[in-house]
């Protein structure tokens, strides 16, 4: 199964990131994990630096020894993320999802219906 950030940080809070082992996901993963952390510091004010760097470290951890990292080919991530009219990030998953011809984990629900069409069993 192919597994997007917001299906990450689901399973987490959930409690399941054991349910990923195997996984796959795209190398952007560190960097949209990076960027949420950096806003619940930020901007939302949630947790505290501290508290931000042990949780990168913990997920990075775990993305790195337990799931497997693909690099998508960029311009046909471009090229899907402008005929689906959606985020390069999220055409980035939606390409994996469609090369690997697996299903998806995601929270997003405009992405979840576009890799319905991919591949029916999309969680």
């Amino acid at each position: 199964m192919i597994v997007d950030t917001s299906g990450f940080v689901g399973a987490y809070r959930a409690g399941k990131l054991e349910r990923l082992v195997g996984s796959t996901t795209t190398t952007l993963i560190y960097y949209e994990l990076g960027n949420l952390l950096r806003t619940d510091v930020q901007l939302i004010r949630k947790l505290s630096c501290k508290d931000s760097l042990k949780l990168m470290l913990l997920w990075s951890r775990f993305i790195d020894e337990f799931m497997r990292t693909e690099v998508p080919v960029w311009s046909e991530t471009l090229k899907l993320a402008i005929e689906k009219k959606i985020t390069f990030y999220d055409a980035a998953y939606l390409w994996l999802a469609r090369r690997l011809k697996e299903p998806l984990i995601t929270m997003d629900k405009k992405l979840a219906r576009l890799t319905r069409s991919v591949h029916p069993n999309t969680l």
